[in-house]
This record gives structure tokens, C-alpha cells and sequence, in this order.
């Protein structure tokens, strides 16, 4: 799937049915998910583009249909803190990956 999106580029910058698609809402205009399945497991994983980069957000375990309110809001509250940690000034350096990770 990475390499789905690797391929990606600005005359194509986004990855069709069935493995992506548009997240619903109002708030997440911007906001796709890519489907990845592993056997009989099948994870979507909720993702953003920042420029040429791939913010990925959230990823959850789903069979169904709609991605739950709640799983949204963990990927708009993640990207919210990316902005902010982006838009900084000074930008600090990146920090540790652990436990209390947003």
C-alpha cells in the first residue's frame, strides 16, 4: 500500500476505489482512508496529505461501512496537533515516539 502511495503524484494525487477513498463529513474534506487488509483482517488507515507528504493519522480494525464518530475525531484532533507543532515558531525538534504519543 505504501508503495501505492509512492506512486502518487500531483497529476494523480490520490489512490482510487477500492483502496482509498474520501472520508464524510464536513470537517474531514481533506481527510482519506486507505484500505489494507491482512487476510482476514482488514484495517483502514485514516490519512492526510501535507504537501507531498502522508500524514498518517489513525488506524483502526473495520468490516463496516461508516468509520465510527469517534475514530474521525482521534484523526482531526492528530492533525490539528501536527499543524500546530508545524506551524510553531521556533518549530521544535521532533519528539519522542511513547506512551503519551497524541
Amino acid at each position: 500500500m505504501i508503495g501505492l502511495l509512492n506512486a502518487l503524484s500531483d497529476a494523480n494525487p490520490h489512490l482510487g476505489y477500492p483502496h482509498s477513498s474520501q472520508i464524510r463529513g464536513k470537517d474531514f474534506r481533506e481527510f482519506r482512508e486507505l484500505r489494507a487488509d491482512c487476510g482476514r483482517t482488514h484495517h483502514r488507515i485514516l490519512f492526510r496529505r501535507s504537501g507531498r507528504l502522508f500524514i498518517l493519522l489513525h488506524i483502526v480494525v473495520n468490516k463496516r461501512g461508516e468509520l465510527p464518530a469517534a475514530d474521525k475525531q482521534i484523526a482531526l484532533d492528530r492533525w490539528r496537533d501536527f499543524v500546530a507543532r508545524m506551524d510553531a515558531k521556533p518549530r521544535g525538534n521532533p519528539r519522542a515516539i511513547g506512551h503519551d504519543a497524541p
